[in-house]
């Protein structure tokens, strides 16, 4: 849905329960015209939206959060100052077949995002 129009892959590895992404965001995209013209800020929202389809590409699944146990938006994500982060995401399989994930997305020492759900099939 936003991949590869809000935002790009750069880079994607996958190994054994973790998944390492580094995204870039397309600054001039219409979402960002709206949420804020004066100041664009990434929308909460698409943050998580970008986590799942991250998940998806690396998993070649098709995937929804069915819970969400902590959401943290630790600094405002705004494209004017920096369009590229690192999605870190761990993830397990319970006895019901979800994905129990931990995942954090971050530019250097900067952290946008801390998250701790749970991810189910679709």
């Amino acid at each position: 849905m936003l991949l590869n129009n809000f935002f790009y892959l750069e880079d994607l590895s996958q190994q054994e329960q973790h998944i390492t992404a580094g995204i870039h965001i397309n600054a001039d995209h219409e979402i960002l015209k709206g949420h804020f013209p004066q100041q664009p800020v990434v929308p909460g929202v698409c943050v998580l939206e970008m986590l799942k389809e991250v998940m998806q590409v690396a998993l070649a699944k098709k995937l929804m959060m069915s819970e969400s146990v902590m959401i943290k938006f630790l600094t405002i994500f705004t494209p004017d100052r920096q369009t590229r982060a690192l999605f870190e995401i761990d993830y397990k399989i319970n006895e019901q077949n979800n994905w129990l994930v931990n995942a954090t997305l971050k530019h250097a020492d900067i952290t946008f995002l801390k998250f701790k759900g749970v991810f189910t099939e679709k």
